[in-house]
């Protein structure tokens, strides 16, 4: 028979067994808690960060067609798809873009200077690049719309958003054009005389479709002052206008007029795509401050040019046959070519003395 002694000493260590597997089981329930704490936390800061930006390579041609399946089935009309893609495809295909990736908003600059004419164009063209883009984002295809930072053309004078040329430019372009002109093996696509076209629009400001109405018979070399006779008809306000000849023009335009009947036209035609190769291979930029250079950039660079030495603004008006001045004084006056520093440096000193220059007490 056990003794008593033995069954309580049994009884004590069956006792201690329990209170230490008890204290067990407590810090396995503490460390579980734990775990799971540490485990919510994990699941909250996965949360908080963003996921991994998406690899911006759709092929271009792809994401295109794309874009204007989705466009359909939003309802938007036929002709702005039809004439947003071909417009996305003309960029890629001429800054060679192959991929989503490869789009910049330089390069978007670049396509908009080379096919822009006016703003409402610029604008127009821009948009199916922002609507692209914002699609295309959205579809995981790109991680920003870069056409946010391409901005958007100012519509001055009607539109217009064609600036100045300075005269280092126009020179430069006139130059480049007659050289090339003597060369130039293909005289239907690039007329060899264009230089002279130019030219006469720096010194005439004459538009473009007035240069292309001038006739062998409008032009007077040997009046007093020499001019050109614009025909109502051909003229922008719809009346006869005379347009004095720089000195300049004088013997090219006698040469140019040799050889033609009365009736000929005197100039020949400049397309847009020839302008652009003459900027471009002169070395001028095509795109300022978001103004594109073109024909209408040597008109605006004789207004600019005539603010520069002073000419009366009647007188500029008159020039240039604008019906208000404003026109020729806020439009067509770049005032990043005119001298302001040379006027604020002009004006008449006040103080009597150098500043720093009085005695001390």
């Amino acid at each position: 028979m056990e003794k008593p002694q033995s069954k309580r000493a049994a009884a004590a260590a069956a006792g201690a067994m329990w209170r230490e597997l008890a204290n067990v089981l407590q810090d396995v329930r503490e460390a579980e808690s734990r775990i799971l704490a540490a485990i919510s936390l994990l699941q909250a800061t996965a949360a908080a960060i963003p996921p991994a930006a998406p690899r911006p390579d759709a092929p271009l041609p792809e994401a295109i067609d794309a874009w204007e399946a989705s466009g359909a089935a939003r309802g938007l009309t036929p002709r702005y798809l039809r004439q947003g893609r071909r417009h996305l495809a003309e960029a890629a295909e001429m800054m060679g873009w192959r991929t989503t990736s490869d789009v910049t908003a330089r390069g978007i600059e670049e396509w908009l200077a080379s096919r822009a004419r006016n703003g409402a164009t610029y604008n127009r063209l821009r948009g199916y690049w922002s609507a692209f883009l914002r699609w295309a984002r959205a579809t995981k295809r790109v991680n920003e719309n870069v056409a946010e930072d391409v901005p958007k053309a100012r519509e001055l004078g009607g539109g217009h958003v064609t600036r100045a040329f300075s005269p280092a430019e126009a020179a430069a372009i006139i130059e480049y054009a007659r050289r090339d002109g003597l060369n130039n093996p293909n005289p239907r696509r690039k007329a060899r005389d264009r230089w002279l076209v130019y030219l006469t629009a720096w010194f005439t400001g004459l538009r473009r479709s007035e240069l292309r109405s001038v006739k062998v018979r409008s032009l007077n070399l040997l009046s007093v002052p020499p001019r050109i006779q614009l025909e109502a008809r051909s003229a922008k306000a719809r009346r006869a206008e005379t347009v004095p000849l720089h000195p300049e023009l004088l013997e090219p335009l006698r040469n140019l007029a040799a050889g033609k009947g009365p009736d000929d036209l005197l100039f020949p035609h400049v397309r847009d795509e020839v302008v652009a190769e003459d900027i471009e291979a002169a070395g001028v930029p095509r795109m300022v401050d978001g103004r594109t250079s073109g024909m209408h950039s040597f008109r605006k660079g004789m207004a600019t040019e005539l603010a520069r030495a002073g000419v009366v603004e009647g007188v500029a008006q008159a020039l240039l046959r604008h019906s208000d001045p404003r026109l020729t004084r806020n439009v067509y006056t770049d005032s990043r070519l005119l001298p302001l520093a040379d006027a604020v440096a002009g004006m008449q000193r006040l103080l009597t003395s150098e500043p720093g220059c009085e005695a001390g007490g």
